[in-house]
Protein backbone atom coordinates (compact mmCIF):
# COMPACT_ATOMS: atom_id res chain seq x y z
CA UNK A 1 0.00 0.00 0.00
CA UNK A 2 1.49 3.14 -1.44
CA UNK A 3 1.00 6.47 1.02
CA UNK A 4 -1.58 8.20 -1.82
CA UNK A 5 -3.17 4.59 -2.66
CA UNK A 6 -4.13 3.90 1.17
CA UNK A 7 -1.61 4.85 3.93
CA UNK A 8 -3.30 8.22 4.02
CA UNK A 9 -6.94 6.87 4.46
CA UNK A 10 -5.11 4.46 6.96
CA UNK A 11 -3.71 7.32 9.23
CA UNK A 12 -7.05 9.41 8.76
CA UNK A 13 -8.76 6.12 9.81
CA UNK A 14 -7.10 5.59 12.84
CA UNK A 15 -8.40 9.14 14.17
CA UNK A 16 -11.22 8.88 16.57
CA UNK A 17 -12.65 12.56 16.02
CA UNK A 18 -11.93 12.57 12.61
CA UNK A 19 -14.09 9.43 12.02
CA UNK A 20 -16.90 10.72 14.15
CA UNK A 21 -17.30 13.21 12.11
CA UNK A 22 -16.50 12.10 8.21
CA UNK A 23 -16.85 8.40 8.91
CA UNK A 24 -15.17 6.92 6.00
CA UNK A 25 -16.26 9.63 2.79
CA UNK A 26 -13.05 10.05 2.33
CA UNK A 27 -11.81 10.24 -1.31
CA UNK A 28 -8.78 9.96 -3.94
CA UNK A 29 -8.30 12.99 -6.24
CA UNK A 30 -12.15 13.31 -6.73
CA UNK A 31 -15.24 13.96 -4.81
CA UNK A 32 -17.82 10.94 -6.19
CA UNK A 33 -21.27 12.66 -7.78
CA UNK A 34 -23.31 11.48 -5.35
CA UNK A 35 -20.99 11.49 -2.17
CA UNK A 36 -22.81 12.44 0.65
CA UNK A 37 -21.37 15.56 2.94
CA UNK A 38 -19.72 15.70 4.57
CA UNK A 39 -16.59 14.66 2.92
CA UNK A 40 -12.67 14.86 2.42
CA UNK A 41 -10.88 14.51 -0.77
CA UNK A 42 -6.90 14.29 -0.93
CA UNK A 43 -4.85 14.75 -3.87
CA UNK A 44 -1.04 14.73 -4.30
CA UNK A 45 -0.09 18.28 -5.50
CA UNK A 46 2.93 20.10 -6.97
CA UNK A 47 6.42 18.00 -7.81
CA UNK A 48 7.83 15.24 -5.13
CA UNK A 49 11.31 16.25 -4.58
CA UNK A 50 13.58 13.12 -4.20
CA UNK A 51 17.12 13.87 -2.23
CA UNK A 52 20.13 12.01 -3.63
CA UNK A 53 23.38 11.86 -1.48
CA UNK A 54 27.22 11.29 -2.27
CA UNK A 55 25.98 7.23 -2.84
CA UNK A 56 22.56 7.90 -4.64
CA UNK A 57 19.07 8.15 -3.60
CA UNK A 58 18.42 8.40 -0.02
CA UNK A 59 15.22 7.00 -0.30
CA UNK A 60 13.44 10.01 0.75
CA UNK A 61 10.69 11.74 -1.53
CA UNK A 62 8.70 15.12 0.30
CA UNK A 63 5.24 15.01 -1.24
CA UNK A 64 2.37 17.90 -0.77
CA UNK A 65 -0.80 16.86 -0.80
CA UNK A 66 -4.09 19.23 -1.01
CA UNK A 67 -7.40 17.92 1.16
CA UNK A 68 -10.41 19.53 0.36
CA UNK A 69 -13.00 19.56 3.05
CA UNK A 70 -16.46 19.64 1.81
CA UNK A 71 -19.71 20.53 4.11
CA UNK A 72 -22.90 21.86 4.09
CA UNK A 73 -22.02 23.92 7.36
CA UNK A 74 -19.21 26.01 8.13
CA UNK A 75 -18.40 25.01 11.59
CA UNK A 76 -18.37 21.52 10.17
CA UNK A 77 -15.65 22.22 7.20
CA UNK A 78 -14.41 24.07 10.21
CA UNK A 79 -13.92 21.19 12.97
CA UNK A 80 -13.20 18.86 10.36
CA UNK A 81 -10.15 21.05 9.20
CA UNK A 82 -9.13 21.01 12.60
CA UNK A 83 -8.78 17.40 12.31
CA UNK A 84 -6.72 17.62 10.13
CA UNK A 85 -4.26 19.76 10.66
CA UNK A 86 -4.41 17.79 14.62
CA UNK A 87 -4.31 14.64 12.15
CA UNK A 88 -1.06 15.96 10.51
CA UNK A 89 1.03 18.62 11.87
CA UNK A 90 4.05 17.28 13.43
CA UNK A 91 3.08 13.27 13.14
CA UNK A 92 6.01 10.76 12.46
CA UNK A 93 5.68 7.11 12.25
CA UNK A 94 3.38 4.88 10.12
CA UNK A 95 1.00 5.97 7.36
CA UNK A 96 -0.64 2.31 6.53
CA UNK A 97 3.14 0.66 5.47
CA UNK A 98 4.68 3.76 4.70
CA UNK A 99 7.21 5.19 6.99
CA UNK A 100 6.86 9.33 7.32
CA UNK A 101 9.41 11.22 9.10
CA UNK A 102 8.07 14.42 9.16
CA UNK A 103 4.60 15.82 8.00
CA UNK A 104 3.55 19.27 8.84
CA UNK A 105 0.36 21.83 7.31
CA UNK A 106 1.41 24.24 5.09
CA UNK A 107 -1.78 26.46 4.65
CA UNK A 108 -5.40 26.10 5.90
CA UNK A 109 -7.92 28.32 3.92
CA UNK A 110 -11.19 28.82 3.51
CA UNK A 111 -12.89 28.26 0.09
CA UNK A 112 -16.39 28.45 0.02
CA UNK A 113 -18.57 27.51 -3.08
CA UNK A 114 -21.64 30.61 -3.33
CA UNK A 115 -22.34 28.90 -6.69
CA UNK A 116 -23.50 25.04 -4.80
CA UNK A 117 -24.21 26.98 -1.44
CA UNK A 118 -21.11 24.37 -0.07
CA UNK A 119 -18.31 25.17 2.56
CA UNK A 120 -14.98 24.35 1.49
CA UNK A 121 -11.59 23.87 3.81
CA UNK A 122 -8.30 23.29 2.20
CA UNK A 123 -5.70 22.06 4.25
CA UNK A 124 -2.09 21.85 2.82
CA UNK A 125 -0.01 18.84 3.82
CA UNK A 126 3.54 18.47 3.38
CA UNK A 127 4.81 14.67 4.43
CA UNK A 128 8.72 13.39 4.28
CA UNK A 129 8.00 9.70 3.82
CA UNK A 130 10.29 6.69 2.63
CA UNK A 131 9.87 5.70 -0.83
CA UNK A 132 9.58 1.62 -1.48
CA UNK A 133 12.95 0.56 -2.93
Amino acid sequence: MSLERGGIFAHLAAQAAFVAIVADRVYPRRLPQEAALPAVVYRRIGPTVRELSQSGSDGLADARFQFDVWATDPDEADAIASELVAAFHGYRGQMGDTVVGASRVANDIDDDEPATGLYRRIVDVLIQHQEAA
